[in-house]
């Protein structure tokens, strides 16, 4: 099993060619190694654009994994090293997926040139959204890890969603018996409890058999690895979220958009803490428990006004989360595909 040289900053040093229009706060070398799919380097128009890596020490580099922009097919591009006069050629394709290259220098090296000398984008630009070597079993990708591969691989990460819930002042607590917030500070005096609409949670929905029988049919069915170390089922309508053909709006388009998921795609989800923005009038995380065999439902503000995850501590042992998605307008009574969607509901009242 393959290493990641370039999971810790502290191990590398990294140079770039160029940056697009000097944009580093936008487009700069930081955002190869970020590991975020919305973020990436972008160079100046011209060839040859490079990346340079510095290591801390030798290493014997096995794989290079890299992530164009769609439209990128490189025709002369090559990864060099300073020790060796050895030059390895990689042909990059037109495709946003993460592309693997087997790379054989010889010798351990220190340093590394990744070269784009000549490609077939009409403006010799070059966007890469993450760099990488790394082959692990768990899963993760890139910069996202678990704690089977930072024990494996001494990774270092920093657990972003605990930091922002350690950065609000008051940890609400959601009761379930009567819906309402308090405190979950432990000297806080507790209040006659805030309002929280839009969350409902039934326990027991379904009984110890049924989550024995469900267990036992979705490990049936093969489960995929996913870029955070999770591994998943998907049966609905499956989406590229790297595409990036949006065109930019003029400037005179002054228009403010809210923030709401895509209605083709993401509905109610089932998390345990929602963290909330500070600018609303709740100031504070929320942290909602999710009692095993029960169903949460989503609506109003907390589905879409405030932001959700799961705290990996707070996992402990196999967890499985099953989400249901609605459907949108189009699936429903008198929409366009209401047929399918009443195949779906008729096949769906058929599960037991």
């Amino acid at each position: 099993m393959s290493k990641n040289i370039l999971g810790d900053s502290a191990n590398f040093q990294a140079k770039v060619s160029s940056v697009l229009n000097r944009n580093v706060k936008e487009f700069g070398k930081k955002f190869l190694f970020d590991g975020r799919d919305d973020t990436c380097w972008n160079s100046e128009q011209g060839s040859p654009q490079w990346i340079g890596i510095e290591l801390v020490e030798d290493h014997t580099i096995t794989e290079l994994q890299i992530m164009f922009q769609g439209g990128f097919v490189g025709k002369n591009c090559f990864i060099e090293s300073k020790a060796t006069d050895l030059k390895v050629p990689f042909y990059p394709e037109d495709t946003n997926k993460l592309q693997k290259f087997p790379i054989d220098l010889k010798i351990p090296v220190k340093s590394l040139k990744i070269v784009f000398e000549e490609s077939t984008d009409f403006f010799g630009r070059v966007t890469i959204y993450q760099t990488m070597n790394t082959n692990r079993s768990c899963g993760c990708k890139s910069f996202r890890s678990c704690y089977i591969c930072e024990k494996e691989f001494g990774i270092k990460n920093s657990d972003t969603a605990q930091d922002r819930v350690d950065g609000f002042q008051t940890i609400f607590k959601f009761c379930l018996e009567q819906e309402l917030l308090f405190s979950d500070t432990d000297n806080a005096p507790q209040s006659d409890g805030i309002p929280f609409p839009g969350v409902k949670i039934f326990p027991e929905f379904i009984s110890i058999e049924e989550e024995k029988q469900l267990i036992q049919d979705l490990d049936s069915l093969p489960w995929d690895a996913s870029q955070s170390g999770r591994r998943k089922q998907n049966f609905g309508p499956k989406a590229n979220f790297k595409k990036r053909k949006a065109k930019i709006l003029d400037d005179e388009a002054n228009v403010v958009f809210n923030p709401f998921d895509d209605a083709n795609l993401r509905h109610d989800n089932a998390p345990s803490y929602s963290l909330k923005d500070t600018q609303k009038l709740l100031n504070g995380a929320v942290k909602i428990p999710l009692p095993r065999r029960s169903l949460l439902v989503f609506f109003g503000e907390p589905r879409y006004d405030w932001e959700h995850c799961i705290l990996r501590q707070d996992i402990s042992q196999r967890r499985i989360v099953i989400a249901y998605r609605e459907f949108t307008p189009p699936y429903l009574p008198g929409g366009a595909h209401e047929d399918i969607g009443e195949e779906i509901l008729n096949k769906a009242k058929e599960f037991w």
